[in-house]
């Protein structure tokens, strides 16, 4: 593909990555194994700024691996943060095509804002991440996760609703349940804070707090997420 267009970056992975997201391929490196986290932290950087040199404004904030098994399976001992820019979400009962992705999967989240300036307590609202890696086979460790924008594709945050101590979600594709799980509202609300802290909550507000369920695979269908009394969010999938 033509480089027209992409910007200048001082690391060649972020060329890489850069191009893999415009284009919906992959790169050529592993993501599995002998990138240094430092590096990549230093390539997600320059990634994050060239977004924001393109317009693109931080709305959010996103939590992944926020659970033990997540944590062993990506090489890490804690969560990771990653920002969400308004450029990649999408308003509840949009529609998504799949050619503009690589390898796609779906997260029902608990999202989080925390209004007060103090970071009180904060408003529970629905929330759908897809989630996507743009190195091969979504063979990754934490390194190549903080390059690769987080594994971000898109976000859909819902309106506040009722929510009890526990919310769960079950999503359904065509009518179809295809996954389901729960997690306490408390136990979200203090992975966020310990993750981000006060200044950069203070700074953005609103939160993708980590998945309730086991990732699904995206696929052409109607796509809907029923989380009880907090609401349910619908998205469109198409080829």
């Amino acid at each position: 593909m033509s480089d027209i267009g992409t910007p200048k970056f001082g690391d060649s992975l972020a060329s890489e990555l850069w191009r893999a997201r415009r284009d919906a391929t992959t790169v050529g490196t592993a993501g599995d194994a002998g990138l240094d986290a430092e590096r990549c932290e230093r390539v997600g950087a320059e990634l994050y700024r060239a977004v924001e040199e393109e317009g693109g404004h931080q709305v959010a904030w996103k939590i992944g691996a926020g659970d033990a098994a997540a944590q062993e399976r990506f090489g890490t001992d804690r969560p990771f943060t990653a920002p969400v820019y308004d450029s990649s979400c999408l308003t509840d009962g949009a529609t998504l095509g799949l050619s503009g992705l690589v390898a796609p999967r779906l997260e029902a989240e608990i999202g989080l804002r925390f209004d007060a300036a103090d970071g009180g307590t904060p408003t529970v609202l629905p929330c759908i991440e897809i989630i996507d890696c743009r190195f091969p086979g979504w063979n990754v460790k934490i390194a190549a996760i903080l390059a690769d924008f987080g594994l971000q594709a898109a976000m859909v945050f819902g309106e506040p609703g009722a929510a009890g101590p526990e919310v769960e979600a079950v999503v359904r594709r065509d009518g179809e349940e295809v996954a389901r799980g729960s997690g306490a509202v408390a136990a979200a609300v203090a992975t966020v804070r310990g993750a981000l802290g006060d200044e950069r909550l203070a700074a953005v507000r609103l939160v993708a707090s980590g998945s309730l369920v086991t990732p699904v695979p995206l696929r052409p269908g109607s796509h809907e997420v029923d989380f009880g009394q907090l609401g349910r969010l619908r998205l469109e999938v198409v080829d």
